[in-house]
């Protein structure tokens, strides 16, 4: 799957601006605005609109294990569900859902994994 987003990377970022293995992602600068933007309302702090009893705006919560998974494994995208989902093609499972009416440029699929 890595070889996929990175070859994803090559294909839909402008020359000059694929990440390098040497770029380092800021997770307030790159990573908190698309997780605000398409993940906090149904994964947020409000207890109210939380899904699958999801937090992903706390990293304690955003990495503890429910069941078999977490949402996020630090280091390791592969064993990650967030990845899992916002990468699906199946209706079921992608992240964002379709009917939110967001979704994720593969640039932001690319920094999230």
């Amino acid at each position: 799957m890595r070889v996929l987003l990175s070859l994803t990377a090559f294909l839909v970022l402008p020359p000059g601006t694929a990440l390098q293995a040497e770029d380092r992602i800021n997770f307030a600068r790159d990573i908190r605005p698309i997780l605000s933007a398409n993940c906090y309302q149904c994964h947020g702090a409000d207890d109210a609109s939380r899904e699958a009893d999801l937090r992903l705006d706390v990293r304690k919560a955003a990495i503890e294990k429910q069941g078999e998974s977490a949402a996020i494994v630090p280091g390791d995208p592969l064993a990650s569900d967030m990845v899992r989902r916002i990468t699906s093609e199946d209706d079921d499972i992608i992240m964002p859902p379709k009917d939110s009416g967001k979704s994720l440029k593969p640039q932001q699929i690319v920094l999230l994994n």
